[in-house]
């Protein structure tokens, strides 16, 4: 498996004591055969994500594509489709 460069690599933020969260990680991070995205959850952070809070982090999981936008929730799902291979036809 060969990594994706950092500079290339989307970054999703999801609430790490959440159990619903740490099962759909686990289970999308099997699909991320190249290394694709990076998972963090939030607690693990020393401030937030320049344009999030705390709050927001709290409320959502949030997917940084690093094009100046972030994906919020059940688009920041979404959008891992573009990049998680056996995902794509959905």
């Amino acid at each position: 498996m060969s990594n994706v460069g950092n500079e290339h690599r989307w970054i999703l933020y999801y609430d790490g004591d959440c159990g619903f969260c740490e099962r759909v990680k686990r289970w999308f991070s099997r699909m991320d055969f190249l290394g694709c995205i990076e998972w963090s959850p939030y607690q693990a952070l020393e401030r937030p994500p320049q344009g999030l809070s705390w709050n927001d982090l709290d409320q959502a999981a949030y997917l940084d594509t690093g094009r100046a936008n972030l994906n919020e929730g059940f688009y920041a799902f979404r959008m891992l489709t573009l990049r998680l291979l056996p995902l794509i036809p959905l």
